[in-house]
């Protein structure tokens, strides 16, 4: 017999590599025995078939252990298409610091490609705390050292200043992670005896990024401490603008707050001094008495748009210090929003356990962005989400994601209810909405032998005498159906047999 083959066709136009990221939707870690889920995301791909699998430190994982979602086209190019697995993870293993790696296997690809991440790189960012001191050693030289613990994620700037001049450490440590996610690290500047007199003061600077905190320390010979902020607290914290009230209100501010009250704060907008009508400048009473000064500069969605870095400057007594909030640069991508059930079973359980819907939003630069959950139009409360969201960008290919979890009553669910995702992003003045209810969703109980009437709100005061009879007509108008089809088969099986 001849053998016949059938080589596929590629057209180098329709193929296309998936991107793949790992995010984290259900970052419960409120106890340490949360549960947690990892989400692998991956988009961008073409043709649809794909093939996920998962390794934990490196060994494979069983498929019943995760669900992977069927590949979904993308609206604005039905030949590309983007999916998710989730892979469920105990509280001892997340607690272990275990790594995940997601691999993705392509057509369009030679090899697997994949990412990998602990779940302690997930965990929100926290500040630093910075000690300093002065001790000799072995040699008997002069040695002081800062020490810089409990923050996330592991990287930050440690240095010392000697007269205004910079100094890199002498001896030190990479980050050491503590087993809760967050880190130490240590900074050691060792001189001589006679340097050591010669210099005076001796300033720690910390500079940790992902929290906008600058911390300074500062020895002097004998090792008296003369920083006034022994308490640890920030000589300049800054904070970003509400993107809610940037996108919604078209105006936020921008926050820039130090312990100084003496001082006088200035800002800049790409190195140009700014309006003084948009700055508000106020002293803040702290709970102890404490003080501190704030300063906030209000701008419009445009002069945020348009500027790259905005600069806070102090000036007082003790010199001049400077903090920047930079935005990222690159071209703006708009988000790709999927709002889908996780996991869809949970439709066609226990009524009395809530379902949940998870937005996905994807494939957008920069990350600015906000986004909520609507109940019939109306918005829902934050605090109702099933979880912390999830931002995670990688800044090297220029995409970011967000995921948000919303538990909602599977009672108002059955009764149609929508419920949507409304997303604002900076590279539109639009919102983006997905909506979804029972009607329109992809699956349905009534599939699995739950029936919509079988689920009623005992709450509500909406769910009226008419409601039941509609319940009723439905049975009552499937079972005429049903008689009619037999009358007619029996009719006609009659006829056949008389002729």
């Amino acid at each position: 017999m001849e053998k016949k083959t059938v080589q596929k066709s590629k057209d180098k136009d329709t193929v296309k590599v998936p991107s793949v990221s790992l995010v984290l939707p259900s970052p419960t870690l409120r106890t340490p025995n949360a549960i947690v889920w990892l989400a692998c995301n991956v988009s961008g791909f073409s043709p649809a078939e794909i093939l996920i699998q998962w390794k934990r430190d490196n060994s494979c994982i069983d498929p019943l252990e995760y669900f992977t979602q069927s590949p979904v086209a993308q609206v604005e190019n039905a030949t590309v298409f983007s999916t998710q697995s989730l892979l469920k993870i105990p509280a001892s293993e997340w607690r272990s610091g275990s790594l995940y790696t997601c691999l993705v296997g392509h057509e369009s690809l030679s090899s697997m490609i994949n990412d990998s991440k602990t779940v302690f790189n997930f965990l929100k960012p926290n500040p630093p705390q910075v000690k300093d001191f002065h001790a000799l050693d072995s040699e008997e030289h002069n040695m002081v050292t800062c020490f810089a613990s409990g923050f996330s994620p592991k990287d930050i700037d440690i240095q010392w200043r000697v007269k205004g001049k910079h100094h890199n450490c002498t001896s030190g440590s990479s980050p050491v992670a503590l087993g809760d996610g967050k880190f130490q690290q240590n900074c050691s500047l060792v001189l001589d005896t006679e340097d050591w007199k010669k210099s005076g003061t001796y300033t720690c600077h910390v500079n940790h990024t992902s929290t906008n905190t600058v911390i300074e320390k500062k020895l002097k010979i004998e090792g008296t401490n003369l920083d006034p902020f022994s308490d640890n607290k920030t000589i300049i914290s800054t904070q970003l603008p509400s993107f809610e009230d940037l996108f919604i209100n078209q105006t936020a501010a921008l926050t820039c707050t130090t312990p100084l009250v003496d001082a006088t704060i200035n800002w800049t907008m790409d190195g140009e001094p700014v309006d003084p009508e948009s700055v508000r400048t106020k002293v803040l009473n702290h709970t102890g008495g404490s003080l501190s000064l704030q300063s906030q500069l209000w701008v419009n969605l445009n002069e945020w748009n348009a500027t790259g870095k905005f600069s806070c400057m102090i000036n007082s007594s003790s010199g001049e210090t400077e903090q920047h909030i930079k935005r990222k640069k690159g071209p703006l991508k708009p988000p790709k929003i999927s709002l889908l059930p996780l996991p869809s079973k949970e439709a066609c359980g226990d009524e009395n356990v809530n379902l949940t819907l998870l937005c996905v939003i994807q494939d957008f630069y920069p990350e600015e962005i906000f986004m909520r959950w609507q109940e019939e139009d109306e918005p829902m409360n934050e605090d109702e989400e099933d979880g912390p969201r999830v931002l995670s960008c990688d800044h090297g290919s220029q995409q970011c994601s967000l995921v948000s979890k919303m538990a909602i009553s599977k009672s108002e669910w059955m009764l149609g209810i929508s419920y949507t995702c409304l997303v604002f992003h900076t590279s539109s003045e639009k919102f983006i909405a997905r909506s979804v209810n029972s009607y329109t969703d992809s699956w349905d109980c009534a599939v699995a032998g739950v029936t919509r009437c079988e689920v009623r709100d005992d709450n509500s005061d909406e769910y009226s005498e008419l409601d039941e009879t509609n319940c009723v007509w439905t049975r009552v108008s499937t079972f005429i159906a049903l008689f009619l089809i037999t009358l007619f088969y029996s009719g006609f099986v009659t006829f056949i047999k008389v002729k």
